[in-house]
């Protein structure tokens, strides 16, 4: 009697990224929620250039209901994370993507960062700067995003 074992593992480079891109954005191309943090409400940094964190929340909604993939529900099980400091002229931006994720070992699920970027910088010309920034990282989010989930899209 002979005994076959099947493996369905990725073969080659580009199939492993391909999965690895999956597990990172894949949902379904289900609309999610935004949150934006950053403290610049407080901050004299912020509020000498004009950068306010409804003007972040502007952008980013924006560039996701102008691809259907803004939500206000923060019930649901993916969002997108926005973080902006900025002090005196240098600012950081960080963007990440979240969803739900399951744990083998405990069977449990819970919201993770599978997806990130952002960018260090120095500006001199203000909010817009800043806000542009973000825009290009969002561009860079949407491309993977929808690359990812073009088949559910």
């Amino acid at each position: 009697m002979a005994v076959v074992i099947l493996a369905l593992t990725p073969v080659g480079e580009a199939t492993a990224e391909f999965f690895y891109h999956r597990f990172q954005l894949f949902n379904n191309c289900e609309p999610m929620y935004l949150v934006v943090e950053g403290g610049l409400s407080s901050d004299p940094d912020a509020a000498r250039i004009g950068l306010t964190e409804e003007s972040i929340q502007a952008t980013v909604e924006s560039r996701l209901r102008s691809a259907r993939l803004y939500s206000s529900d923060r019930y649901d099980s993916s969002f997108l994370y926005v973080n902006v400091t900025v002090v005196r002229t240098a600012f950081n931006i960080e963007l990440e993507y979240h969803k739900e994720v399951l744990d083998l070992a405990s069977g449990r699920t819970n919201r993770a960062a599978t997806w990130s970027i952002g960018t260090t910088g120095i500006q001199s010309s203000g909010a817009s700067y800043i806000l542009s920034s973000i825009s290009r990282l969002m561009d860079e989010f949407l491309v993977e995003f929808l690359r990812v989930n073009e088949e559910a899209c």
